[in-house]
C-alpha cells in the first residue's frame, strides 16, 4: 500500500488452518520509507503472533468447555462446586442456594424422544438465565437437576426468585407438554 510518501504493508496473521487477523505496518507518523526487505522480517513475526492468538483462543475454548454444560450452556457441576467454595465468605453472605428438578422429563423423553427433552432442558436453562442476576451462578447439576448460587441474597429474595422462575416457565410453554420444575432453597 502506498499513498504519496506514506507506505505500509498488510500482513496476514495465518495459522495452519485459518486466518486470525491482519496487521498493518505503516509509516503514517514517521514518513520514513519502509524498505521492502522489512517484509521478510515481518512475515515470521506475524506467523508467531498468529500462533499466539490461536493458542489463546484455543485455551479459552478449552477453559469454557471445562466449565460449561454442552447442552444448556449453563455452568457445570464442577464449576459450581469451585464457586461455592470461593463464595463461602462473609462478604457474600447471606448466601442462598436454589435447587430444582424438572418434573416428568423421563416420561417426556420416553414418549416424545430425547430431542424434545433436550429442548425442555434448554428452555429451562434460558429461563433461569433471564431471571437470575449476572453475579448468580446458574448450573446444571446433572440430568434434570439445576442449581443456582445466590451471593448476597436473603431467604425472602430466594423465595421470590423461585416464584418468578415457576411463573415464567408456565408462560414459556404453550404446547401439549406441560413444563414444570420442583424447587427448594436454603439460605
Amino acid at each position: 500500500m502506498a499513498v504519496g510518501k506514506k507506505t505500509g504493508y498488510w500482513v496476514p496473521l495465518l495459522t495452519n488452518t485459518r486466518r486470525v487477523g491482519l496487521v498493518l505496518f505503516d509509516n503514517l507518523y514517521s514518513r520514513y520509507t519502509i524498505p521492502e526487505n522489512y517484509l521478510h522480517m515481518l512475515t515470521p513475526l506475524c506467523s508467531q503472533l498468529a500462533t499466539s492468538i490461536e493458542n489463546i483462543r484455543l485455551f479459552h475454548d478449552v477453559q469454557r468447555a471445562a466449565q460449561r454444560d454442552k447442552l444448556t450452556d449453563l455452568y457445570n457441576r464442577a464449576y459450581f462446586e469451585t464457586m461455592l467454595a470461593q463464595l463461602d465468605e462473609e462478604k457474600y453472605y447471606p448466601l442462598s442456594i436454589i435447587i430444582g428438578d424438572v418434573n416428568g422429563l423421563k416420561i417426556t423423553n420416553d414418549i416424545f424422544g430425547h430431542f424434545e427433552g433436550d429442548k425442555i432442558l434448554q428452555e429451562i436453562a434460558n429461563t433461569l438465565k433471564k431471571v437470575c442476576r449476572k453475579e448468580d451462578i446458574v448450573a446444571r447439576w446433572g440430568g434434570d437437576e439445576f442449581v443456582i448460587l445466590l451471593p448476597r441474597t436473603s431467604e425472602k429474595r430466594a423465595e421470590s426468585m423461585i416464584q418468578s422462575i415457576k411463573q415464567k416457565l408456565k408462560i414459556a410453554r404453550g404446547t401439549k407438554i406441560q413444563l414444570s420444575i420442583s424447587m427448594g432453597f436454603a439460605a
